[in-house]
């Protein structure tokens, strides 16, 4: 599921749920480098043109709770750095475009 809010400072942010459910030819959860998922229950995912942000775990609520609480939830995510700069503006936000062309 994908929401989109407005936080109270004007920033849109779109957030949806990850659940990572990679496996390796013997059939056990791992990422492709063979390690254990650190994060087997997943997490939400919150962006804007600000960054990425990561809570984990999934509040219960969140596909039905109101922008608010969505806020709220925002705030205590851990920032995460994608450490690409060739990574597309959020669709749908104003400013300019990384695109060039």
């Amino acid at each position: 599921m994908l929401r989109e809010f407005t936080d109270t400072l004007g920033t849109q942010w779109r957030v949806w749920d990850i659940h990572p459910i990679l496996h390796n030819q013997r059939g056990t959860l791992s990422r492709k480098s063979g390690e254990f998922l650190s994060v087997p229950e997943g997490w939400l995912c919150f962006e804007s043109n600000q960054g990425r942000r990561r809570l984990t775990p999934i509040p219960g609520d969140w596909e039905s709770t109101d922008n608010l609480n969505l806020e709220y939830y925002c705030s205590r995510a851990e920032t995460v750095d994608t450490g690409r700069s060739d990574v597309p503006d959020v669709p749908g936000e104003d400013g300019p475009s990384k695109a060039t062309g």
